[in-house]
């Protein structure tokens, strides 16, 4: 605290202490774009089986819990899964000619606590008009 003295009036001012949250970091992020069945004749893509496929719902263990070698996700083959096939798994993290199309972009993180960063957003639609486009929706719900 520091007194200082203004016009016979005596100002007071405190710091503060806040507490020391880094910058954010901003991570570049891949998703791809897939087509769904009904625009696969106007847009030249493949219809991808697992999008849209809403007759298969369990989630449970369709990824294993570590990465391949090249890091990038597995598919668990003994699990009860959405996913179709592996080799159908392995193009949502993989550019395939015709049934995806990449789009860089990039995810903002804020800390929340010393060292946890998070990054937070209920309508997350980062590429609505971009790869294969909207395909007669409002957003584009048809990426990894």
């Amino acid at each position: 605290m520091k007194r200082i003295p203004f016009a016979g009036l005596s100002l007071t001012l405190c710091a503060l202490a806040a507490p020391a949250w880094s910058a954010p970091i901003t991570l570049a992020a891949t998703v791809r774009d897939f087509c769904s069945s009904a625009y696969t004749a106007v847009q030249g893509c493949a219809n991808h089986i697992d999008f849209d496929n809403i007759g298969i719902l369990d989630v449970g263990n369709a990824v294993k819990s570590t990465l391949g070698a090249d890091g990038k996700p597995v598919f668990n083959a003994s699990a009860s899964s959405v996913f179709s096939t592996a080799a159908n798994f392995d193009q949502w993290y993989r550019d395939v000619a015709g049934v995806n199309k990449t789009i860089a972009t990039s995810l903002t993180l804020t800390e929340t606590t010393s060292g946890m960063y998070e990054y937070v957003n209920s309508a997350y639609f980062p590429i609505n008009g971009q790869g294969w486009g909207n395909q007669g929706n409002s957003r584009n719900y048809h990426f990894t």
